[in-house]
């Protein structure tokens, strides 16, 4: 049975999930294939790495919740533990990853902000590399652990649809480990990157309008993706932590559903909310999910290289 909720949220996340398929395929041929130098820096690669990400977990949550919790495929999900388990397996994966990729957008920014000569070194091609496997590791740990509490798709109480659910009674324990081991330090990692970083760029702003500031404004849509990338991040984490010290002590069913509501909405603002701000906030992405004609594109572009001379040059002032 859908609810107003349910039919807003269709309304808008079906068609950004087409959005975000077509945004996935035009950043992958240009950064991937034609090795386009407008996307070749050091943040683009991690916003594709999270496009692919949402799109792993939003597809599985419409095919293997959505549908489930209203019976669009019927008696499919009944006894059909295996699918449960492959939810849980890439929720536990992608949901990991995309903590972890806001901690390392706001390490980003921070060495860009605080220690520019060093972006070089942590955030090569070589190092992103690495820091995609470690995080890709880390997550299939974590979607590996989800699967040892016997993930199932439970009768709805009430309607004729399917609920996925765990058979064992320690999974909310294990949720609050995974708070406290994974999400927990990450947020406070990146609650202390973030204000670093804003305390710096407001601290070089009320100096003067120098070329070195200059530079850091041209990384402020950055921060400001990372900034919004973090609320999320926690917005989520509380959640989570939420639910599952409920489960353990008072077991209230009407904060249990509030808080299995705000995570979905909290999941739709972490995916497509973050989508459309990284559109707003960057104009090469904007130019690119808009087809703009390559002169606007190439405007991008002269900037970006404009930018790239006058770093060089506060550079060797520097020195």
């Amino acid at each position: 049975m859908f609810t107003y909720l349910d039919l807003i949220q269709m309304f808008y996340s079906l068609p950004s999930t087409i959005l975000l398929i077509i945004f996935a395929i035009l950043l992958t041929n240009e950064f991937l294939i034609k090795k386009n130098p407008i996307f070749d820096n050091k943040f683009y690669p991690f916003i594709l790495y999270k496009v692919y990400c949402d799109l792993l977990t939003e597809l599985s949550t419409l095919f293997c919740d959505n549908a489930a919790r209203y019976n669009i495929f019927g008696d499919f999900y009944k006894n059909n533990d295996p699918l449960a388990i492959y939810y849980f397996l890439v929720a536990g994966l992608t949901y990991t990853i995309t903590f972890e990729i806001s901690f390392i957008l706001s390490l980003n920014r921070f060495i860009a902000v605080v220690y520019p000569l060093s972006m070089n070194y942590w955030f090569s091609k070589s190092k992103i590399k690495v820091w995609v496997i470690v995080t890709i590791v880390i997550g299939l740990f974590c979607g590996i652990s989800f699967v040892y509490f016997n993930p199932y798709y439970n009768d709805l109480k009430f309607g004729s649809g399917f609920i996925l659910a765990f058979r064992s009674k320690s999974t909310p324990y294990y949720s609050i480990y995974y708070t406290f081991l994974v999400i927990f330090p990450l947020a406070v990692a990146s609650t202390v990157l973030n204000i670093i970083t804003i305390k710096k760029i407001t601290s070089e702003y009320r100096k003067s309008h120098n070329t070195t500031y200059n530079n850091k404004l041209n990384d402020l849509p950055f921060i400001v993706y990372s900034f919004l990338s973090f609320v999320c991040f926690l917005l989520f984490g509380l959640q989570n932590m939420i639910r599952a010290v409920n489960y353990l002590t008072i077991n209230d069913e009407m904060l249990n559903n509030f808080c299995d509501i705000a995570i979905r909405w909290t999941q739709d603002a972490q995916i497509f909310g973050l989508f459309y701000a990284i559109l707003f906030l960057c104009k090469p992405l904007k130019n690119l999910i808009l087809f703009r004609k390559k002169a606007a594109v190439a405007a991008s572009s002269n900037a970006v290289q404009v930018t790239i001379v006058n770093r060089s040059k506060s550079r060797s002032t520097r020195h």
